[in-house]
């Protein structure tokens, strides 16, 4: 057993005594954060050996999608492991991360720019009140709606980063957002996410107590059925409304798809504009 092991096993129960094994929180212990780099030999490609992934001993969760802060455990002294806790804060663009012993909690605070030591372990709700504190029990709940984990998919750190940042800048009224993520990188899984959650949080301009209507561009039919192959799951959410040809490339527009239950899911858009006030 590595020192570092040692000192995970008196860390836990401090973790453990402030709530962070009580659902909806959860500490995951070694958690992998990265698949690790793929290396070409020749013309094989695998990914790189365990020990070039990057592996956090804690990320503490507020609820199953949302990560809130990463712990560092170190054997000797927490500024050994201050670093190296904040290189994965950064990398999992979240606010508090702390390195610690069996004896010192080290925390280093990125909404204020402050380091210290302290006694004990934040518990779940003063983390959410020093990061959302100013969101009322609504915006928070739909905030923190879970995403859609039927299938085998499960977000990578940046989708979920994508996905949580999308959705808190939707809800707090941002009239425009532009996702820039890379070819290959799940842009449609992590689209068909943020749709997901604002489906089932019932989010909409009005406040009102329906679920949104939400207009959904593709230039492949593929990537209409890619991201949800449960989507019959929830009745009759997605639907062709038009499939027109491509005008240009790369630029096209060949269907869309609408998250209704309506009978108007296939209406002529140009008869009906007024179908697109969410």
């Amino acid at each position: 057993m590595t020192p570092e092991q040692k000192a995970r096993q008196k860390i836990d129960p401090l973790l453990a005594e402030v709530g962070w094994t009580k659902e909806p929180h959860s500490m995951v212990e070694e958690k992998y954060i990265t698949d690790g780099r793929i290396e070409v030999m020749g013309n094989v490609a695998r990914r790189a050996s365990d020990e070039k992934r990057l592996r956090v001993d804690y990320v503490l969760r507020y609820q199953r999608d949302f990560t809130i802060a990463v712990v560092e455990a170190k054997a000797k002294t927490a500024m050994n492991g201050l670093e190296q806790a904040r290189r994965y804060a950064e990398i999992l663009q979240v606010k508090f991360a702390y390195a610690a012993t069996a004896d010192e909690i080290l925390e280093f605070d990125y909404l204020t720019g402050e380091l210290g030591y302290r006694d004990h372990f934040p518990t779940p709700q003063e983390l959410w009140n020093r990061l959302h504190g100013d969101l009322d029990t609504k915006t928070a709940r739909q905030l923190l709606t879970p995403y859609d984990l039927t299938g085998d998919k499960v977000p990578r750190y940046y989708q979920e980063i994508a996905i949580n940042r999308a959705v808190e800048y939707i809800i707090k009224g941002e009239p425009r957002l532009l996702l820039t993520m890379a070819t290959g990188t799940g842009k449609t899984f992590v689209v068909f996410q943020i749709c997901y959650k604002l489906w089932q949080a019932r989010w909409n301009l009005q406040g009102a107590p329906r679920r949104p209507k939400i207009l959904y561009l593709s230039d492949r039919h593929i990537c209409k059925c890619h991201p949800c192959p449960v989507g019959v799951r929830h009745g009759n959410w997605l639907n062709s409304l038009a499939g027109h040809k491509a005008f240009a490339k790369p630029l096209m527009i060949c269907n869309a798809c609408c998250m209704s239950n309506s009978p108007y899911a296939e209406m002529d858009l140009k008869k009906s504009p007024r179908w697109l006030r969410i």
